[in-house]
């Protein structure tokens, strides 16, 4: 007897999975699926359409962070042990709770356990810094932040960062649908009366399941009998208003055995029957160019065809990665303190750098929940250990699939509107796209870069010397091989309120005493360059007063001043016209990318490169106010 072949076009599973994913490649999905506006409350695992940013402040008020007595810190100058300093309660300083707004010429606050309270007097034994113990304006979250990215999955964390920055409706893709047909006459729904021959209908809940656990919608049809005809009739009726069709049943060549003809008869078979164990008869073809399933009927072969074929189209088709584990070995390559006696979870941005899985933690903080949404996964130091040294390799536990973080690459650097709407344009282009990014300063970045901590960084660094921009910061603290790109020009100057009301006119201006200024952080570019203007114009430093008041971002000088934590700031014109604010231009500074060479092998990285010359984000950017943009390569690093 001859031994007769059951199946059409049987494959192995490395090339099954090739198959279906140029299947996948073709659907032109998540670009399919239109967008929806939605409740944010119901927004969780939902995909997001376009990026988010916030329409106010969190906190949007400057707040005291513990209970005690609010004082200007300049008023605590000398206290001591030996010489502690008695002052008036209602004049010197003023009795707040946490949360409670500081009271308008205060700046700090005394925690109550550290006072001693007589009457209408408080004796204190210590100096107090300015901003000790307070919220500062935007802390968390600032008017126009970026909340959530193109194609980025909103989690438990962004909601609260979402409805934190006043975002109640958000758009989404809508959800993909899936549809299931049972076939067989001896398939019975759950519940019904069984007789001897039948079979209860679990393949479908249990692929429904898959769907649902990936944030799709599963469509279970009627069960279907073994008739060609009406099977095929069933799915032209259904097919314009589904994405994906699975035929539950009849996957292999016996005489009840359909379905190879019907995907067959309606579109293309490329699969037929795959050489694993259990799973073999499974059908992977298009049926009106959608992805199609002829899924095995015994439970274990759908379960598993399931967990390989189906999960991987559910993520695909929306833009996502597969999840993968839940815990991975980084490397941690700076030190990272705690205290003896606390068990603490750093919150961690992962991603590849120099073939090494890196950890980089985010900013600490009770209040800082943007630093939850960030994460990547959790680092935890346990209560008897002061910390992590540098260059330790560690166990993080994962909040994001495995594949993101090998995928993703690490941006730490100086923080610019323009550069967070390119990293989204790719992003929109490209969903496989994933970058972590930590704003640090420009120095930061450099630094961080050199320790091996990202892949890109960015700097406007000003060199009083050489009146060069970057280059001799980037011979000084770089030792590895990088590509430069000249990004763009950028509008620096004084934001103040809308009117200009305390008519400040010149750098010298913010060293009035009726004036309060908001700085940014060391390192920065922006800090080096006010430095610079203000010893150029002999500006005593300790004449400002807010200039130990430090922020990370331009869009956090803005809003402190948008919201009256300050009188005015350094910072570039976009974000004062995106806050309506004035602007004050007081020098045209260079913003450029760093790209290690080394990394220009990960396609993530090439493509920070391949769309700098789009025309439709050259567009953009002209929109971009204060903005000459550039995006070219420096071809002396090339």
């Amino acid at each position: 007897m001859v031994k007769r072949e059951i199946f059409l076009n049987k494959k192995n599973l490395t090339q099954a999975k090739r198959i279906w994913k140029d299947i996948l490649d073709k659907s032109n999905y998540p670009l399919n699926l239109e967008p929806e506006i939605i409740s944010v409350k119901d927004a969780l695992g939902r995909i997001a359409f376009e990026t988010v940013y916030s329409k106010q402040s969190s906190p949007f008020y400057t707040a005291s962070a513990v209970d005690g007595i609010a004082v200007d810190a300049r008023i605590t100058n000398g206290a001591s042990l030996s010489t502690p300093k008695v002052l008036e309660l209602g004049k010197d300083g003023i009795l707040v709770n946490t949360g409670d707004p500081m009271p308008k010429g205060f700046n700090a606050v005394i925690m109550i356990e550290d006072v001693e309270i007589t009457d209408n007097k408080f004796r204190i034994f210590e100096s107090i810094s300015p901003y000790r113990n307070v919220r500062l304006i935007g802390e968390d979250i600032g008017i126009k932040e970026p909340l959530i990215y193109p194609n980025e999955t909103i989690t438990n964390a962004h909601i609260g960062v979402l409805l934190a920055g006043g975002i109640t409706k958000v758009k989404v893709y809508r959800k993909l649908k899936v549809l299931i047909i049972p076939t067989g006459e001896e398939i019975k729904k759950p519940g019904e009366g069984l007789k001897i021959g039948d079979i209860v209908d679990t393949n479908s809940y249990m692929i429904a399941s898959f769907v649902k656990e990936a944030n799709a919608t599963p469509i279970i049809s009627e069960i279907l009998p073994n008739d060609e005809r009406k099977i095929e009739t069933f799915i032209k009726n259904k097919i314009d208003n589904v994405d994906i069709v699975i035929i539950v049943g009849g996957s292999a060549k016996g005489t009840k055995d359909l379905t190879a003809s019907v995907i067959n008869d309606l579109g293309k078979i490329r699969v037929h029957g795959i050489s694993v164990q259990p799973g073999k008869p499974v059908i992977l073809g298009t049926i009106n160019g959608k992805p199609a399933i002829g899924m095995p009927g015994f439970p274990v072969s759908s379960f598993i065809i399931s967990h390989i074929f189906l999960k991987y189209a559910l993520y695909k088709m929306q833009g996502r990665n597969l999840p993968q584990t839940k815990k991975l070995k980084a490397v941690v390559h700076r030190p990272i303190t705690s205290k003896i006696g606390v068990t603490e979870f750093i919150r961690a941005k992962l991603g590849n750098v120099d073939d090494k899985t890196v950890a980089v933690p985010l900013k600490k903080g009770a209040g800082v929940l943007s630093s939850v949404s960030n994460a990547d996964g959790l680092l935890k130091i346990p209560f008897d250990s002061e910390g992590i040294e540098a260059n330790s390799v560690v166990n993080i536990e994962m909040l994001k699939g495995s594949r993101d973080i090998r995928n993703q690459i690490l941006f730490i650097g100086s923080n610019d509107p323009l550069l967070i709407r390119y990293f989204s344009f790719i992003k929109k282009k490209e969903p496989s796209f994933n970058i972590g990014i930590i704003n640090s300063g420009s120095l930061g970045g450099l630094l961080a870069m050199s320790r091996g901590e990202c892949n890109i960084t960015a700097a406007h660094l000003f060199d009083e010397k050489s009146e060069v921009y970057n280059i001799p910061f980037l011979k000084k603290y770089l030792k590895k091989e990088f590509v430069l790109v000249h990004f763009s020009l950028r509008s620096q100057g004084i934001i103040v309120q809308k009117g200009n009301p305390k008519n400040i006119r010149t750098i010298c201006d913010i060293a009035r005493p009726d004036i309060t200024f908001v700085n940014r952080q060391r390192g920065s570019g922006t800090r080096v360059i006010t430095d610079y203007l203000l010893q150029k114009n002999s500006v005593s430093l300790e004449s400002i007063n807010g200039y130990e008041h430090e922020e990370f971002t331009h869009l956090a000088v803005a809003n402190n001043v948008k919201l009256g934590g300050a009188d005015c700031g350094i910072g570039i014109k976009y974000v004062a016209d995106a806050l309506d604010l004035d602007f004050i231009p007081v020098k045209e500074e260079q913003y450029d990318l760093v790209i290690l060479k080394n990394d220009l092998r990960r396609k993530e990285v090439r493509f920070v490169l391949d769309f700098l010359q789009d025309p439709e984000f050259i567009k953009i950017a002209k929109g971009f106010s204060g903005y000459k943009y550039i995006g070219v390569v420096d071809e002396k690093t090339q």
